[in-house]
């Protein structure tokens, strides 16, 4: 699943729905050729589809000793995201680490004020503080706040120059928008169902329920295996959108198809 959140960008969730679109486009002209024929090729492609989703969205495929092992947590606010996304899309202000001398070094992005200073202290020992100034260029200071001595310097910018340049290349946003592609692939995941389901079930009911419960049998059974995954309210109403969108697409599909075919049917003379 991460793996595919790596690949996900305005040009790839485009290009799915277009995919998704010409999908529910095509299964529309079948419908309407031959709408048994069409029933019966997806009722068996909604139960295919449906144990694949369960399969490869709720099982520890690669944790099946974890099995049990986990705590059984549930989310229930389907909103709880968004106060996540906005955690982290709040940039680092810094970071520590150890040095090969044995010493330890903090970087902030501001300077910080003999105050602050003293208060990091308080979590743990540090031997120098740096920070970035104006240009650019590190400035290193003793646990006092004094400027660190030229081989001290040397020391620190040798070892922290590249971890402090990684670090404010890719300050902050990056959590954040993983967050926000999971909920964009756990929608995009779940319109083919609601494409399928529009033509397998007559009930308008039918339709539309298919989706959520499919995914809420998929929460259910993460919460169930307690394998380290959690039965998430967000998840849910995310594939319940993406379900209910595929069936009002292909209904949209059925209505344009419909429209079209109309005229022509019209002119068209008896017995051809």
């Amino acid at each position: 699943m991460w793996q595919i959140l790596l690949h996900v960008t305005p040009a790839t969730v485009a290009l799915a729905s277009a995919a998704l679109a010409v999908f529910a486009f095509v299964t529309v002209c079948a419908y309407v050729r031959d709408r048994e024929g069409t029933r019966r090729f997806c009722r068996p492609l909604l139960a295919v589809a449906s144990g694949v989703y369960l399969l490869v969205l709720s099982s520890p495929v690669l944790s099946w000793g974890q099995v049990g092992e986990g705590s059984r947590d549930i989310t229930w606010n389907p909103v709880a995201w968004v106060e996540e996304w906005r955690e982290a899309n709040e940039p680092d202000s810094g970071f520590a680490q150890a040095l090969s001398n044995e010493t330890s070094a903090h970087f902030s992005v501001e300077p910080l004020t003999g105050a602050e200073r003293e208060e990091i202290l308080s979590y743990g020992s540090f031997d120098y503080f740096l920070h970035e100034d104006e240009r650019g260029d590190l400035v290193v200071l003793d646990a006092g706040g004094d400027p660190a001595s030229e081989a001290e310097s040397r020391v620190v910018h040798r070892e922290m120059g590249s971890a402090v340049a990684g670090f404010m290349e890719h300050r902050g946003g990056t959590s954040a928008a993983l967050i926000v592609e999971e909920k964009v692939v756990n929608v995009l995941l779940f319109v083919p169902i609601g494409v399928v389901a529009f033509f397998v079930f007559a009930h308008p009911a039918g339709k539309l329920a298919a989706g959520p419960l499919l995914s809420l049998t998929v929460e259910t059974t993460q919460w169930a295996l307690a394998a380290g995954g959690s039965a998430d309210a967000s998840d849910f109403a995310a594939n319940s959108i993406g379900s209910v969108t595929g069936t009002a697409l292909a209904g949209a599909a059925v209505l344009v198809v419909a429209r079209f075919r109309k005229p022509r049917e019209h002119h068209e003379p008896v017995g051809v």
